[in-house]
């Protein structure tokens, strides 16, 4: 006898990574959870597990596909290496095979996310990069969140507590665990990103976080960029979207963080210095000059003056690791108790052109109290890593084999040439490219905006 109904089959209910993988690329998501946060050893080990779980979609067309600029720039630093050094000890082997590696990291990544890319943006890589954007703005505003608790205001901005008031933004270092402007920098390009993807409401949600993080210096790049952009986007939502962005940028600087607004402008006139300040820039320069009155400023001076000084130093530079850069500090173990332990537990190693130069204003800044820790004063800077470490040479490796790998593209593409503009001013500001994580979202943006583009001319 047969029961009614005994005969139907059964559906199986779909396992929860079925469902994950319905929704998102989950390899994509590990990626961008995971591996720009700042923390040396996560780096290499999450590239290389999604390097061998992509193996299938990975070849070698994905690595030529990457910018040039990533394995040309070894040229000049190889040739130093072999031919003008006379430090062949082991710290200066260890530290010129980390540079290395990290140029590699580069090129992989970029690989990597052209892997997933190739085939077009389907709406679960759309998906992806949401989810990936929700996590950080949910950490972000924990991050705030803290502040207040800590503090004991709504409005931790105008605490008198030097952890607070202007450093608040410090606390606002979202899912990246790298000083607070990287997150500031990831949210501009998101803002850009959204706006052409009409996602207004994430376009607003991300200038505030890029606002929040009250990344002065780094307002002064994208503030015009959004101005700009209201007279470039063609989208009346995507205009009232960065219209009300930067009221709430009004009001932030006049409303909320007063004192913010006197910091940016003390750091564009000399006369609102305090003496702790003066002092420190008097050990670098007595002058009357303007320009000179922080050691950003001071930081490039010296990097020219070392570039003009001999015929080798202009054209290759100091040498990897040599000069300026992410790499020189942490391997100088300089760094303060925030450093990384792996370069604490690595032998030392501090070239004579850094230790004379740059080393001296990083020595000086960490002496001060952590609220005089500022971006206006640390020497990092990209133009000081290239034209310190990779002379003349590496300039032009990076104006033809990365800014011209984007721009040759412009006339297809829709946003790729805001960020950049943008992400040229970021440079200025630290060693980027050693963070592997501003400008692998860079990149990936660029690889979404022509994607789409070819899709659009292939239908």
């Amino acid at each position: 006898m047969q029961y009614k109904g005994s005969d139907l089959p059964t559906a199986e209910k779909p396992s929860a990574w079925s469902y994950i993988n319905t929704y998102v690329d989950p390899l994509l998501l590990f990626f961008l959870l995971l591996f720009p946060i700042d923390k040396v050893v996560l780096k290499p080990l999450v590239l290389l597990l999604c390097l061998g779980w992509s193996r299938k979609r990975f070849n070698w067309r994905d690595i030529k596909a990457a910018p040039p600029f990533y394995l040309l720039i070894l040229l000049p630093a190889f040739i130093n290496f072999l031919f003008f050094n006379s430090d062949f000890s082991a710290a200066h082997f260890v530290s010129f095979t980390i540079g290395t590696l990290y140029w590699l990291m580069c090129v992989l990544a970029f690989a990597l996310l052209h892997s997933r890319l190739k085939n077009g943006p389907d709406q679960r890589t759309n998906n992806t990069i949401s989810f990936v954007f929700w996590v950080n703005f949910a950490v972000s505003m924990a991050g705030l969140i803290y502040t207040m608790v800590l503090s004991g205001s709504i409005d931790p901005y105008r605490s008198a507590d030097l952890r607070f008031g202007n450093s608040t933004g410090d606390y606002i270092r979202g899912i990246f665990l790298a000083p607070s402007y990287i997150n500031m920098f990831i949210n501009a390009m998101f803002c850009i990103y959204f706006l052409y993807g009409r996602k207004y409401l994430m376009a607003f949600m991300a200038l505030l976080v890029a606002c929040a993080t009250s990344s002065n210096f780094a307002n002064l790049v994208f503030i015009p960029v959004l101005i700009a952009t209201l007279f470039i986007v063609e989208d009346g939502k995507a205009r009232k979207t960065v219209a009300l962005g930067l009221l709430f940028y009004i009001l932030f600087y006049t409303v909320v963080s007063p004192g913010n607004l006197s910091y940016l402008r003390s750091s564009v006139d000399a006369r609102r210095r305090d003496s702790v300040e003066a002092n420190l820039v008097g050990k670098f320069y007595q002058g009357d000059s303007k320009l000179m009155h922080f050691c950003k400023v001071i930081s490039v001076v010296e990097t020219w003056q070392y570039t003009t000084a001999s015929h080798k130093n202009a054209l290759i530079g100091a040498g990897m690791g040599g000069f300026s850069s992410q790499l020189a500090l942490r391997t100088s173990g300089l760094e303060t108790g925030s450093g990384s332990r792996l370069f604490k537990k690595l032998p030392q190693y501090s070239s004579p052109a850094f230790r004379d130069n740059h080393y001296k204003i990083f020595e000086a800044i960490y002496q001060l109290p952590p609220e005089y820790h500022s971006i206006r004063h640390f020497p990092g800077s990209t133009l000081n890593q290239l034209l310190g470490e990779y002379g003349l040479v590496g300039i032009l490796i990076f104006a033809i084999f990365y800014l011209w790998f984007f721009l040759k593209h412009f006339k297809r593409l829709r946003y790729t040439v805001i960020l950049l503009v943008m992400v040229c001013g970021f440079l200025m500001f630290d060693y980027l490219f050693e963070y592997l994580s501003v400008m692998v979202f860079f990149e990936l943006f660029f690889l979404l905006d022509r994607q789409r583009e070819k899709a659009i001319a292939a239908s």
